[in-house]
């Protein structure tokens, strides 16, 4: 996964720009094996995938 952050510092406000999984690949981030479909509940892999891509701002003021 890739993540990416730019920022930058005025006086008392630091601003960020930022994104994760820049690229939007599909990742696993667990799995499970287990029997879930009935009528013979025959085991199978079951899988849960990270979030797609996504973009955010950030601004954190500080008093001094």
């Amino acid at each position: 996964m890739s993540d990416f952050t730019v920022g930058h510092n005025f006086r008392n406000i630091n601003l960020k720009f930022w994104t994760k999984n820049i690229f939007n690949k599909k990742f696993v981030t667990r799995g499970f094996y287990f029997g879930l479909i009935p009528p013979n509940y025959p085991e199978e892999l079951w899988l849960s995938y990270g979030n797609p891509r996504h973009f955010g701002v950030t601004i954190e003021y500080s008093i001094n």
